[in-house]
């Protein structure tokens, strides 16, 4: 029972990828409720009136989704380390729920480099590794601050490919009959 190994083992919570808290959510979910959630889905089909005139079609289409069958992310080897030139390096952490947290309400340009900072796990060169959590703050916010924007692309691109939580299912409106590919992401789009 995996419930019994993260109650009983010094795991902290706070510290996991928010994708990892995600699927214990999902989970618990399954285990405490039920393992199908009923999901409603509005058709955004263009369909034309008996005048021409077109408009959404609008269809409510709703369907169960069984939570198990929920795609668990996968980690990219290496997606987290970025170089910043031949000798210098970052190693990124994921964000966990305790940095999503700690930067509401600050403003948006002090939220980036906070986010970016506290997911630096450590800084390394040809000679050492410089740790985060020993490195003072200040040190690590100059370094962030004089990054290039091609090095801040790349920290832009291990954000972006963050693991998420995901169901990929076929959509078919009874009404129009338009079928697409949906992508549902993240827990709360499991829970609307």
């Amino acid at each position: 029972d995996w419930s019994s190994d993260v109650c009983s083992s010094d795991l902290d919570i706070e510290l996991l990828p928010i994708f990892d808290i995600e699927n214990i959510f999902l989970n618990l979910r399954a285990k405490s409720i039920s393992e199908v959630v009923n999901l409603k889905y509005r058709c955004n089909n263009n369909v034309k009136d008996e005048e021409g005139k077109e408009h959404k079609c609008g269809n409510l289409v709703e369907f169960d989704l069984n939570v198990l069958e929920i795609d668990t992310p996968k980690i990219i080897k290496d997606s987290n380390k970025i170089m910043i030139s031949d000798k210098l390096g970052l190693m990124m952490k994921y964000p966990s729920f305790t940095v999503i947290v700690s930067n509401k309400g600050k403003s948006e340009s002090e939220t980036l480099i906070d986010l970016i900072v506290d997911c630096i796990d450590y800084v390394f060169d040809e000679n050492q590794i410089y740790k985060s959590k020993d490195t003072p703050r200040q040190e690590l916010i100059d370094l962030v601050e004089s990054l290039q924007s091609k090095d801040l692309d790349k920290i832009k691109e291990f954000f972006e490919t963050i693991p998420k939580i995901s169901k990929k299912f076929d959509f078919e409106c009874k009404k129009c009959g338009y079928k697409e590919t949906i992508e549902l992401q993240g827990a709360q789009s499991f829970f609307v």
